[in-house]
């Protein structure tokens, strides 16, 4: 007798145990329970109030923080926001900036998103700076400021051809073949179009 009362209690524990199990797994696993993933798709854009940056929203977040800094990886400043866009003002003009955002919920904050890179510009810039400077950074291995420069020039003179060319080698450095196709069919566009301009002026 002493022993079935000893195999029902056992048996009664161990049913006790799975059900917390269970339990506690079926909390974890409602996505709300969890930290958020981090934000996808995160789009810069330069606005008359500064530079806009916009993420797709994140499923259960309750709010957002976005990070950038001059070096890759290191944030020195922040701002919170509601809503899965901000509007960053006062950045200086020609400074690289480095940026990424997290989500957050009741459980915590997600990892970061990807890291974007960017060189501000108010429109106002000189296209061959940018070109020289992210010549000089890809020649010394720094290829994510580069293409950052190399992009700037092209965002302030579309017609830039060596730019583009530039910015094509650089893709090919860093394994992107169909983005550095892309370029370089862009510079001979370019080429060809300077070319016939210098025809017909008569050179």
């Amino acid at each position: 007798m002493a022993e079935r009362i000893r195999e029902l209690l056992l048996t009664a524990l161990v049913l006790s145990n799975l059900l917390l199990l269970s339990c506690s797994s079926s909390v974890n696993q409602g996505g709300e329970q969890d930290a958020p993933v981090p934000p996808t798709h995160v789009q810069l854009a330069m606005v008359a109030q500064g530079l806009q940056v916009a993420w797709e929203p994140v499923s259960g977040a309750t709010h957002y923080t976005l990070f950038w800094g001059s070096e890759p990886g290191e944030y020195k400043s922040l701002v919170n926001c509601e809503s899965p866009a901000v509007i960053l003002a006062g950045l200086n003009k020609e400074q690289l900036y480095f940026l990424a955002v997290t989500a957050w919920n009741q459980r915590g904050e997600s990892n970061f998103s990807n890291e974007l890179v960017l060189v501000y510009d108010d429109g106002s810039g000189r296209p061959e700076t940018y070109l020289a400077r992210g010549n000089d950074l890809m020649n010394r291995g720094h290829y994510a400021g580069a293409q950052a420069y190399f992009s700037a020039a092209i965002r302030l003179d579309p017609g830039n051809l060596y730019a583009y060319q530039s910015r094509a080698i650089l893709r090919q450095k860093i394994n992107q073949p169909d983005l550095a196709r892309e370029d370089e069919a862009m510079a001979e566009m370019l080429f060809k179009k300077k070319r016939i301009s210098l025809r017909q002026a008569g050179w």
